[in-house]
């Protein structure tokens, strides 16, 4: 499996994140491109984007980008790598303050350094997992479901399923 991670820091549907996402694909999948063949293009969204939100899944949907989004923002789901949290936030500045002080002192919004929670993603995943489900079940969209992320799926399609009993 390789990766191409990309840092982007847009706002608005003209340059959104899914948007970017579905440039670069398109411009991965010609012959000459110089990029490795690849399954799947997935966009980690936060879900503070209202109304264009539904205008990147739709775009996202049509041009088979996954979309994994977490709401309020994608600090829930670094927070879910230590702990249990189901406490809905209107406001991503707090989940970064209880970051800072509870778990990583040095943490900083759009510069997580992954080695501080690496070793906690497969507790993460079950955390967002199972806290996703009643919004499954309500049908609801996880920008519509606060908190929520749904992180995981990009890691369950990364990773190879956890021995059974393991963390």
């Amino acid at each position: 499996i390789k990766f191409q991670p990309v840092e982007l820091n847009f706002k608005g549907l003209k340059n959104c994140k899914a948007n970017r996402a579905i440039e670069m694909k398109r411009n991965a999948i010609g012959e000459d491109s110089g990029t490795e063949p690849f399954d799947e293009v997935w966009c980690v969204i936060d879900g503070d984007y209202g109304v264009e939100i539904v205008n990147a899944r739709t775009r996202a949907a049509a041009n088979q980008v996954q979309l994994a989004i977490s709401t309020k923002c994608f600090e829930y789901w670094i927070l879910l790598h230590f702990e249990e949290n189901d406490t809905s936030t209107l406001d991503c500045d707090a989940l970064v303050n209880t970051l800072k002080k509870k778990h990583i002192a040095k943490y900083a919004k759009g510069s997580c350094d992954f080695r501080d929670v690496v070793q906690h993603v497969r507790v993460a995943c079950r955390r967002a997992e199972t806290l996703r489900r009643p919004g499954i079940r309500h049908h609801k969209n996880p920008e519509d479901q606060n908190p929520c992320s749904e992180v995981y799926k990009l890691i369950n399609a990364i990773l190879p399923p956890a021995p059974s009993g393991s963390a």
